[in-house]
């Protein structure tokens, strides 16, 4: 049977935290998905403001819930060893050749058994009070023309985002062409490397 994505409900901002459940899923997939969700939400609710269930996740915390998660996965009794890469925490000035070559590298990349993503992005075609919103989402696959999702949002059935709709972080609020604003600091690049037992 197919995996689907667990869906956030339409009046919240969680989708970081769907992305991160979705994603250790994918990652996990041996794993209940009401465990991985379990991890998520108690580390959150001991260590977090609930504001972020309304407001969403930024980065900095995204990244701290999701290692946290991932160490605790790891010290279960399976042996699965998940790797998180962060190639642009620090540059936020890279292109969106280069962003996407990146992206080639991690997909294409035969070391790893399984390879996915989380992106955070801003949408905005005509105006940001009506049709503009952030969201973080998670990528299992890229081609030369899409980034293909596995989406909590319950609204839109996102199964991609068109490349060609798609750009790098800059100052425009909208876009018509290209309303897909990736933000290259809120990729987290996810593989997992299947570890013999000892």
């Amino acid at each position: 049977m197919e995996q689907m994505p667990q869906k956030q409900g339409s009046k919240d901002g969680a989708c970081g935290f769907y992305a991160m459940g979705n994603v250790l899923s994918l990652l996990c997939p041996h794993l209940s998905v009401d465990s991985i969700f379990y991890e998520i939400f108690k580390y959150y609710t001991e260590n977090g403001k609930p504001i972020h269930f309304i407001e969403g996740l930024y980065r900095n915390k995204l990244n701290e819930i999701l290692s946290h998660v991932v160490r605790v996965l790891k010290d279960k009794e399976h042996p699965v060893e998940i790797d998180i890469d962060r190639p642009y925490w620090t540059n936020a000035s890279v292109s969106f050749r280069d962003f996407s070559t990146k992206l080639d590298e991690h997909f294409n990349n035969t070391n790893h058994s399984i390879a996915v993503a989380i992106i955070g992005y801003a949408y905005c075609k005509n105006d940001p009070e009506e049709d503009g919103y952030a969201h973080w989402t998670v990528i299992t696959k890229k081609t030369p023309k899409r980034l293909y999702t596995f989406d909590s949002d319950q609204e839109q059935e996102r199964k991609f985002l068109p490349l060609s709709m798609c750009r790098i972080w800059d100052e425009r609020q909208k876009h018509r062409v290209k309303p897909y604003k990736i933000q290259p600091t809120d990729t987290f690049l996810l593989s997992r490397k299947d570890v013999s037992p000892i």
